[in-house]
């Protein structure tokens, strides 16, 4: 399952963070690489 910036960006509404553009892209790598350990 691949990650969405989009869906970061959903994560990041819900938890009240202000997210820049960049960081939503790194966050998107990060969440999506965390999630790989779990489904692999």
């Amino acid at each position: 399952m691949k990650i969405t910036k989009d869906e970061v960006e959903k994560v990041a509404l819900l938890a009240r963070l202000e997210l820049t553009g960049e960081e939503a892209e790194t966050f998107t790598g990060q969440m999506d690489a965390i999630l790989a350990t779990w489904t692999n």
